[in-house]
């Protein structure tokens, strides 16, 4: 088998798959650096995985060439090295995304952690017998305590993400993400629990010979399909996201140029329209007081009234034109002015920083303002009275899919499944306004302090 063209076309094929979902992670990655894109935050990772995993399958397609032969240790040993590490990226990848309720420092230290475990245990070991019987056993350690935590934790981000963009993008890219998830639970028992007999349990009792005697493939044969098919989906979804991202762009750029337009037409019924119409009112004024004939008054009054009516008419036409819109920077002088008549009420320390890149327009509709100024004022005086907090900081910062206003504080925090637990009212309230935005509204409070999270997406109009 090992030297058949069958095997070589295999592992060909294996390795570049998961190559070519490397690249592509690792392109996407570059092309969201400071974006705030949760499907693509931490793809470097998910690149890595698929860079070593696909050098690992090439390694083991040439290890059986005859003009290897003198490097079969060094080669085995490079494979083991490379699929334990890349293993390592993927879980540091499922791990590592903001919605997974973990600390923070746990969850960047433990991929490392598990990896050097296992290779100290592999070090140690190397004198206990044969190389290969090491490599494999330390193969079997690798694929089920590194890598099936991985794919599953990778394939519940993906669950997750396919929820979130039911929102945000559209129920195609979902509908991909939920398939990129169940795919990667598949590859995770194919590569982890379906592996060859090793002699430790469970390994003796589910392995690669009882898949094989059930549905008469070799597992080999259903990994690499799940790669092939993991890595069509990816670009799938690659592919929606980035239609779903020029259509909002287009949209921004059309309401852009219909708010341009609009406000083309205003400036011309003010400057020139109701310009001549006021200067012709003036006339008719002067012709009133210079007038002896009553009835011409009488009709010159009536014309001037008119005019009047014709002139507020316009007045009002032109309001309807121009939607009530908030410049983003107005925005951040109210919430300058707001941290700066809380820093002179109270002993607390409130900071601002605001950072406006990329966003698809500068405005935002009176409406969402409103609510998103009672709701930063909230939580400020939340942190203010409940929290014993000496610092607050307020962040406003947009991209291209949301504005982000996040506040936080050093206080003492709090139990947010205690309902009775002061402040609980104001939260219901900042939840409240969120969702009449059509916002996300997240909350992380710990003993360090608290942080409220709202993202915006760019076009929700609560007005309408």
């Amino acid at each position: 088998m090992e030297n058949s063209a069958g095997f070589f076309l295999l592992y060909f094929f294996y390795g570049l798959a998961f190559y070519t979902l490397g690249i592509s992670a690792m392109l996407q990655n570059t092309q969201a650096e400071g974006r705030n894109e949760s499907i693509f935050s931490n793809n470097i990772y998910l690149g890595l995985f698929g860079l070593l995993h696909g050098t690992t399958e090439w390694l083991i397609m040439i290890r059986p060439m005859n003009f290897f032969n003198d490097y079969t240790f060094h080669i085995y040993a490079l494979q083991l090295l490379l699929n334990s590490a890349s293993f390592a990226s993927l879980l540091y990848y499922g791990l590592n995304f903001k919605f997974l309720k973990l600390n923070t420092s746990f969850k960047k230290v433990i991929p490392y952690a598990l990896f050097f475990v296992w290779l100290a245990g592999l070090l140690i070991s190397f004198e206990a017998g044969s190389y290969r019987e090491i490599f494999d056993l330390y193969s079997a350690f690798s694929r089920y305590f590194i890598g099936i935590p991985a794919t599953f934790l990778t394939a519940y981000r993906f669950i997750y993400l396919s929820e979130k963009v039911k929102v945000n993008y559209n129920v195609a890219l979902a509908r991909q993400l939920k398939r990129l998830s169940i795919s990667f639970i598949l590859y995770g028992l194919y590569a982890g629990i379906f592996i060859s007999n090793k002699g430790f349990f469970p390994n003796t009792v589910i392995n690669s010979a009882l898949l094989q005697a059930s549905i008469g493939l070799p597992t080999e044969f259903l990994r690499m399909s799940m790669a092939v098919i993991i890595t069509i989906i990816y670009l799938k979804s690659i592919k929606l996201f980035r239609v779903e991202e020029d259509k909002k762009m287009r949209h921004l750029l059309e309401m852009k140029l219909q708010y341009n337009e609009r406000k083309r037409i205003a400036q011309k019924l003010h400057d020139e329209i109701i310009q001549e119409l006021f200067a012709s009112g003036m006339i008719i004024e002067s012709l009133i007081n210079y007038s002896d004939t009553l009835s011409n008054n009488d009709d010159l009054i009536q014309v001037k009234e008119n005019l009047n009516e014709s002139i507020d008419s316009i007045r009002t036409l032109m309001n309807n034109l121009l939607p009530k819109r908030f410049s983003l920077e107005l925005f951040q002088e109210e919430i300058e002015e707001l941290a700066y008549k809380y820093n002179e009420l109270s002993n607390v320390s409130i900071n601002t920083n605001f950072n406006f890149t990329g966003q698809g327009d500068n405005w935002l509709p009176d409406q969402s303002t409103t609510h998103l100024y009672y709701i930063i004022q909230e939580a400020v005086l939340n942190s203010i009275k409940h929290a014993q907090s000496t610092k607050i900081l307020i962040r406003v910062k947009s991209n291209l899919n949301f504005l982000t206003v996040t506040i936080s504080d050093n206080g003492r925090g709090f139990k947010k499944n205690v309902p009775e637990q002061s402040g609980h009212l104001g939260l219901q309230i900042m939840q409240d306004r969120a969702r009449l935005l059509s916002a996300e509204f997240e909350l992380k409070s710990d003993q360090s302090g608290t942080a409220i999270e709202v993202n915006l997406p760019w076009g929700t109009n609560p007005d309408e």
